[in-house]
């Protein structure tokens, strides 16, 4: 999944149950009666997302929307009902992200803040990491010195004691 779906899916777990039965009209059913969200996003296996746009998505995300939810198709925001009707592929496939409202808040929240809260961006997490190669570094000359010192000591106490 995408990074911003991996978080979001990673917070949502906190505190919650989540049920996979493979079947969108069950899987929907439980939040849209007490709450909660659904996803299943398009990923790096089918960008183009599993589910059918015509079949599964367009009424799912009606119902879902009716209820006073938001229906997306993609992380970036894109409604499923204000796609096109596929004409010329009716088995179109799409991802599919239905969120509650309280879910919709939390997500847009989370895309909006996403490089603050998640490492940044990859310049930043890059020098963070390098800092920390540097402290070690700096770390470890410093116990180098300090048993240099020490045997150093060690080394004029045995010249003196002869």
């Amino acid at each position: 999944w995408d990074r911003l779906i991996s978080a979001y899916v990673a917070q949502c777990l906190r505190g919650r149950s989540v049920r996979w039965t493979c079947c969108m009209v069950v899987d929907v059913h439980r939040p849209l009666l007490q709450g909660g969200c659904f996803l299943y996003p398009a990923d790096k296996k089918y960008p183009l997302g599993r589910l059918r746009l015509v079949y599964e998505a367009y009424p799912m995300a009606f119902l879902w929307e009716k209820a006073g939810g938001t229906a997306l198709e993609n992380k970036e925001g894109d409604r499923i009902l204000s796609r096109a009707f596929p004409h010329d592929d009716i088995h179109a496939r799409t991802g599919v992200i239905l969120l509650g409202p309280g879910e919709s808040k939390r997500f847009n929240h989370m895309k909006k803040n996403l490089p603050t809260w998640n490492g940044g961006s990859v310049t930043a997490r890059v020098a963070r990491e390098q800092t920390k190669v540097d402290d070690a570094v700096k770390d470890e000359l410093r116990y180098l010195k300090i048993a240099l010192v020490i045997g150093a000591i060690i080394q004029i106490g045995l010249f003196l004691r002869n």
